[in-house]
């Protein structure tokens, strides 16, 4: 949920990323590794149950059929099932991130 102020009044509305899970849209997270850790918490149960949870509205919602989830990451080191990123650290849960390696020319 994003929350904003429109003249005097408080405006709350759904995220794209939300508004994609019902509506079957697809989504493009741009450097997902560089994101925190609660952010990983909210994605891997949408991508292992198909269910984001919104904790502002104590809800959960199915995933639509055709929604998918596309992310990017900058990979160092990739090898013996490890996932080195930018940051240096093993994404969460990496074996559920199919991988599709490009080396610039």
């Amino acid at each position: 949920m994003l929350r904003s102020l429109v003249g005097s009044e408080m405006c709350i509305r759904d995220s794209p990323l939300t508004k994609a899970v019902m509506e079957g849209s697809w989504i493009v997270l741009e450097d997902v590794d560089l994101a925190s850790f609660d952010v990983f918490t909210m994605l891997l149960p949408l991508m292992s149950t198909n269910k984001l949870f919104i904790a502002d509205k104590g809800i959960t919602l199915q995933a639509h059929p055709s929604f998918r989830l596309i992310a990017t990451q900058q990979i160092m080191h990739y090898g013996e099932g490890s996932v080195s990123t930018k940051k240096g650290t093993t994404l969460p849960s990496a074996e559920m991130w199919p991988c599709l390696l490009y080396t610039s020319p």
